[in-house]
């Protein structure tokens, strides 16, 4: 939304999302993911402090600070600290050799594990505090337990709208048009078709439900 308005005002800003839910690691997704503030962090942080030009230790060492420093930029929250330190667990893992294993796995199977690992961290992203973050998992892992009906309220809703997402999320990437594909102008009139059929759900469900500010107006 904000390239195509500043393109209607003659501005051309640079992609900062590359279909990061298509990632197949979270290394992957750190380079698809809010390009700018991940540049930032590169540019200004990480590579300063040594990058990865001085031993694997200090590499990891290095991307922990700099995840919990993004985690920060976010508020000074346990959460967003908890978040920022999250991701740069699995990063370090996959730098220790998880990452291999997962080069070697299917793609859609690197997908599903990416989703899993960015979905569990949103949770502390988004709770005002450990507490809610506690519940908030309890009632994803355990939708039986006392709460849990907060989950099932909107079950079937929710299992479609995961099913859609999910099946989205894992297209394999020659469905996304590119200047390299065979036909990209054939790819885009199949992905407008695609969103302006979503397009009237979506706003249906937003105009039935409470009022949800775009998450970044926090910031």
């Amino acid at each position: 939304m904000a390239i195509g308005l500043a393109a209607m005002a003659g501005f051309r800003f640079a992609e900062n999302f590359e279909r990061p839910y298509s990632s197949a690691s979270i290394r992957e997704f750190w380079r698809r993911w809010h390009i700018s503030l991940s540049t930032w962090f590169r540019d200004y942080l990480y590579f300063p402090l040594g990058g990865n030009r001085q031993g694997q230790t200090r590499t990891l060492v290095n991307l922990l600070v700099v995840f919990a420093l993004c985690g920060l930029w976010h508020g000074a929250n346990l959460t967003f600290l908890i978040w920022g330190l999250w991701h740069g667990l699995f990063l370090v893992l996959e730098r220790l050799g998880w990452g291999r294993l997962l080069g070697r796995l299917p793609r859609p199977l690197g997908r599903f594990y990416t989703l899993l690992v960015v979905l569990f961290g949103w949770v502390f992203f988004q709770s005002k505090d450990m507490e809610q973050a506690v519940a908030y998992l309890k009632t994803m892992l355990m939708p039986w337990v006392s709460g849990g009906g907060i989950s099932l309220t909107y079950f079937g809703a929710g299992v479609t709208a995961i099913a859609i997402g999910l099946f989205l999320c894992l297209l394999p990437d020659r469905w996304a048009p590119t200047p390299d594909s065979a036909h990209p102008e054939q790819v885009r009139l199949w992905q407008m078709l695609i969103q302006a059929l979503l397009f009237f759900p979506a706003l249906a469900f937003l105009v039935s439900g409470s009022r949800n500010p775009f998450i970044y107006f926090n910031f």
